[in-house]
């Protein structure tokens, strides 16, 4: 490298390595790589004190209680963790609905209608179930007929529960309960309620013996098995008969006292 460009580099600004050769006999130092980053840490004044020369002359030191005061201002209190205390950044809160487990069941009403004598019959069946099967439509009737000794057309009705599948509709037991409730008075003096599940909804007691009659909202319900039951069983068949009897004749006790 020439001595010319050597010369146009350190005017630039830029450092180069020259041989000791051609280092001039003038005294000039040769410094070591690094060396001045060395001497400007060495000469430069300790961070401390430029802070210290940099606060103003007449701040008094912080209090005790000053600093107490900030401790607590930084802490977290017990029980609370640090998004409940930080008030810095709103948070968005989605309301969500609580849900309650919602009953599924069809019940089918067959309200039955002689003269000024009545009853009706209530079946509780699975929700899946499109409508009155046929074998329970024919069971119907034969009670009908065993309580008033001649067919009789009956009136029929059901309510499928949920009515409809709709999320932000309410529709658990405590509803259903009252939509029953509310319909009670168009039966028949005398219910006869198939399916223990159905009882809750008629405030029927859960454990209440079947085949015994209970008063309930001015009517005489009478809480009994499965109809499902009563297909097979020939000893249910008998004290289904003991009901209607005993039915009959309250309601030809009823005629008499008229």
């Amino acid at each position: 490298m020439s001595n010319a460009r050597n010369t146009y580099l350190r005017e630039m600004g830029i450092d180069v390595w020259v041989l000791r050769e051609n280092v001039p006999d003038s005294p000039v130092g040769i410094e070591r790589l690094g060396a001045r980053q060395e001497i400007a840490v060495e000469q430069a004044p300790p961070v401390a004190l430029v802070q210290r020369a940099q606060a103003p002359a007449n701040r008094q030191p912080a209090s005790p209680t000053t600093q107490a005061r900030s401790a607590t201002k930084d802490a977290v209190l017990p029980g609370r963790s640090a998004s409940q205390t930080s008030q810095l950044e709103p948070k968005e809160t989605t309301i969500k609905p609580v849900g309650q487990p919602e009953p599924e069941f069809l019940l089918c009403f067959m309200d039955y209608t002689v003269a000024e004598q009545d009853f009706s019959c209530v079946f509780y069946l699975p929700y899946a179930t499109r409508s009155l099967p046929l074998e329970v439509s024919r069971f119907a009737d034969s009670i009908g007929v065993a309580r008033f000794s001649q067919l009789t057309v009956p009136e029929r009705s059901e309510l499928r529960w949920p009515m409809v599948k709709a999320a932000h509709i309410a529709q658990s037991a405590a509803e259903a309960k009252q939509v029953v409730g509310a319909g009670i008075n168009q039966r028949g003096r005398h219910v006869l309620v198939f399916g223990q599940a159905a009882f809750e909804y008629f405030d029927i007691p859960p454990q209440a013996p079947l085949g015994v009659s209970c008063a309930v909202a001015g009517k005489v319900l009478w809480p009994l098995a499965d109809v499902n039951h009563y297909f097979t069983e020939t000893d249910a068949k008998i004290e289904l008969w003991r009901i209607l009897v005993e039915i009959k004749a309250s309601g030809a006790l009823g005629a008499r006292n008229v």
